[in-house]
């Protein structure tokens, strides 16, 4: 496989979720999920994304500068503040990008070395074990910089857990409350049929029995 070189990219406003996005039948689809799974555990634990986009469409006929150019623009369509791994099957060719707030982690000698350990998984026809070399790497990495003092979980992470934990418990005062209203209006129906059943047992005796 052919190995390019890192291209910083901007952020985009609409980041996708840290996973494995495979539009080449690459992986299976249990191994898509194991890895995507293992990546969202990092994001939780350490506030950095990475996503692994794999794509099967034929880039043969792009030019050096447009396949650049293809290449950034997915990186920003999905908005990782962390990793952003290309992987191209046709051509075959890796590329791994980087936000620019992890510059200072993920230094292009660390990208390179990346892209090379793929390279050769895949060679050797481990797929699932060439995409683990971002999971298990970035475990380590970014474990060393938050040990370091480098790695500083962002004030969004914890905010948007307090966030959620609160949204969490509205929702279930708010369900609980749902459901007393509920239980109020069925009784209410309850009643009120039964009374109308009542009337209409009522009127029927007086016809049965006039005075």
């Amino acid at each position: 496989l052919s190995v390019l070189v890192l291209f910083l990219f901007n952020v985009s406003l609409f980041a996708r979720e840290p996973g494995v996005y495979d539009f080449g039948g690459f992986l299976k689809d249990d191994e898509v999920k194991e890895i995507s799974d293992s990546l969202k555990n990092i994001y939780a634990e350490y506030g950095k994304s990475a996503v692994v986009y794999i794509t099967s469409k034929n880039l043969k006929n792009l030019s050096r500068d447009d396949f650049k150019a293809f290449i950034i623009s997915k990186a920003k369509q999905y908005g990782v503040r962390g990793l952003f791994v290309f992987i191209s099957l046709n051509p075959k060719m890796i590329k791994v990008l980087a936000s620019k707030d992890v510059k200072e982690i993920y230094p292009s000698s660390f990208r390179k070395s990346l892209e090379q350990e793929m390279a050769s998984y895949f060679r050797k026809k481990d797929f699932k074990g060439g995409i683990m070399v971002i999971v298990n790497a970035l475990k380590e990495r970014l474990s060393k910089a938050k040990s370091a003092g480098i790695l500083q979980p962002p004030a969004s992470t914890t905010a948007m857990a307090n966030k959620s934990q609160a949204m969490a418990k509205e929702k279930k005062s708010g369900s609980l409350f749902g459901k007393i209203i509920l239980w109020v209006v069925i009784i209410f129906i309850i009643l009120f049929i039964v009374q109308f059943i009542r009337g209409i047992l009522q009127a029927r005796r007086a016809n049965m029995y006039p005075q």
